[in-house]
């Protein structure tokens, strides 16, 4: 799922992307107004978790960890912005999926990304160009594979040296 915001002059901010397990529409929580829109980049299922009904099943923590989560993310994509040349941004993002990718028992080191390079450029703050560029660079020095939408990183170790901070649990 993409989560975005239409800017004033009718272009589109991607504010994230979610995966399988992430809690979407906290900025709305308490207020029920949201900030931002939504939008499957594929076949998806929703559940609607009630506020009210959270302490009846045991589930505060649960929300609670699912929230820090989100903050973390948050926290990494400001830092990501504003210190991270386009070599650390992309690389950011990738380790970013790749972890995310790994929490769901997927592969860390192979998976497919559902959403387009406009997207990525888009949320990263980066041209279309530059982030076509930057892969292709990142898959020539041998640090992954990319065919159409799917990753295969090589070097991950590489990566994390390129991305710099990142802000962990």
């Amino acid at each position: 799922v993409k989560s975005y915001m239409i800017m004033e002059d009718g272009e589109e901010q991607v504010l994230n992307f979610f995966l399988t397990c992430d809690v979407l529409g906290l900025d709305g929580m308490g207020m029920k107004q949201y900030i931002s829109s939504t939008v499957a980049l594929e076949t998806t299922t929703v559940c609607r978790l009630p506020l009210s009904e959270l302490s009846e099943h045991k589930l505060e923590q649960v929300f609670m960890n699912m929230i820090s989560d989100n903050l973390i993310r948050d926290h990494n994509l400001v830092l990501l912005l504003a210190r991270k040349d386009a070599d650390g941004r992309m690389a950011s993002f990738l380790i970013n999926m790749s972890q995310q990718f790994c929490k769901l028992g997927n592969s860390a080191n192979e998976f497919s990304l559902t959403m387009t390079r406009q997207d990525i450029a888009n949320y990263l703050g980066l041209a279309i160009e530059t982030v076509s560029r930057t892969l292709r660079r990142f898959q020539d020095s041998g640090l992954l594979e990319v065919s159409r939408r799917k990753i295969k990183i090589f070097d991950y170790n590489c990566l994390l040296l390129i991305a710099g901070t990142q802000i962990t649990r």
